[in-house]
């Protein structure tokens, strides 16, 4: 009788083992097979057919689960993904029978993979890929990586702000609707425009956004950086330092920019939150296009000033200004972007510009004093009868 069964249970081994190469059963969304451990089946729990950039990162994880008769998850089954370029390409299932990998896409408009264990059938995983503009495909392709940086970086932010967290949990939420990202590509979730550069050509602008209700806010913003980015240009006598501007808008509680690239929050919560105590909302998306040039936090905090009231206004009178961050001309106690503005009133926007254009090789550093090296070119830049004033006011430039 020994022989019969080692027989059969090597049989039972082989037929295995053809399942797990798929090379038996056929292919669903659902294995239905059953196995010792409980297992009768793999479900794809994300989206499927997954929407993509092609040779991009889905923007989505792929999230499968492991379950047994009663719909309940068994852990530590091995998954293996296959057909695909996948990150990690095995598995094991969580406590709760889940698992998730990302998944690489190829150049193909519509490709499969598979998530195979053995004992049950074959699960097939698909994804499309959504043909977007050039000027969009850098963005999109980031998604996924942005994503995760943006959840990342919120969660953080919640201890650092615990006044603001109703401002955070709206953004938590946002970020971990499932299927996010797949949304974004396949609902051509961006805005594009260009502004005229002093280069002759333009300066692509792209804003993508997480829900379909900023549409029309991104595109302001588009919009205003169409406007402002020629002022800049002129003012500082240099083409914008890079070849496209990108705009992450509304998937943030705060602002950031530098290096052609923009993450800001979306008008409608910067101006719940800040209830008209702080800068507008406009300035504020000149501030962070400015950063690009300019490092040095009250040094751009000019720049912020100038270039939205000059592209606003089209006047570079600082009395037909309206978006001053409260300075009151000539007072003592006047620091920091206030001292600035002083200076610009004494020196006139053509001298100021001089002076901007002689340190801005310099590279003033974010968050630090500025270096004598940077108060004495700068004030070099200035005519000498003014210059005693001009460093006195620089002297009062923090950071």
């Amino acid at each position: 009788m020994i022989q019969p069964i080692q027989s059969a249970w090597r049989l039972a081994l082989v037929l295995l083992t053809l399942l797990s190469a798929g090379l038996l059963a056929s292919c669903s969304d659902t294995g239905t097979l059953s196995r010792g451990d409980g297992v009768v089946a793999i479900q794809v729990i994300s989206r499927n057919p997954h929407p993509g950039v092609a040779g991009s990162w889905l923007p989505d994880s792929v999230r499968v689960r492991a379950v047994d008769a009663q719909g309940n998850g068994v852990p530590r089954v091995p998954l293996i993904f296959r057909d695909g370029a996948f990150n990690p390409g095995n598995a094991l299932t969580d406590e709760n029978g889940y698992a998730q990998v990302d998944w690489l896409l190829n150049d193909q408009p519509t490709q499969t993979a598979a998530v195979v264990s053995p004992g049950v059938e074959p699960v097939v995983l698909r994804a499309r890929t959504v043909q977007v503009p050039a000027t969009v495909r850098p963005m999109l392709g980031l998604l996924h990586e942005y994503l995760e940086a943006a959840l990342r970086n919120t969660l953080d932010g919640i201890s650092l702000n615990p006044q603001y967290v109703s401002f955070f949990e709206e953004k938590l939420a946002i970020l971990r609707t499932p299927g996010l990202g797949g949304d974004i590509v396949d609902g051509h979730r961006y805005a594009q425009g260009g502004a005229a550069s002093r280069s002759g050509a333009e300066v692509p602008v792209t804003a993508v956004f997480p829900v379909e209700a900023m549409r029309n806010e991104a595109m302001d913003a588009v919009h205003l950086v169409e406007d402002a980015l020629p002022v800049l240009e002129d003012f500082l006598g240099q083409t914008y330092p890079t070849s496209t501007v990108r705009i992450w808008y509304g998937f943030v509680t705060g602002a950031s920019g530098g290096g052609g690239v923009m993450s800001i929050v979306d008008r409608t919560s910067y101006d719940a939150r800040t209830q008209g105590a702080f800068v507008k909302y406009e300035p504020m998306v000149v501030h962070e296009l400015s950063h690009t040039y300019m490092g040095h936090e009250t040094l751009n905090q000019f720049l912020e000033v100038y270039d939205y009231n000059v592209a606003r206004t089209g006047s570079k009178d600082i009395r037909d200004w309206d978006a001053l961050r409260g300075w009151v001309p000539g007072r003592e106690t006047n620091e920091g972007i206030h001292a600035l503005l002083d200076i610009y009133q004494l020196v006139g926007p053509e001298v100021m510009a001089d002076a901007y254009r002689a340190v801005l090789p310099l590279q003033p550093r974010y968050g630090q004093v500025l270096s004598a090296n940077v108060a004495e070119t700068f004030a070099a830049a200035v005519p000498a009868a003014m210059r005693p004033q001009v460093a006195a006011k620089l002297a009062k430039v923090r950071y």
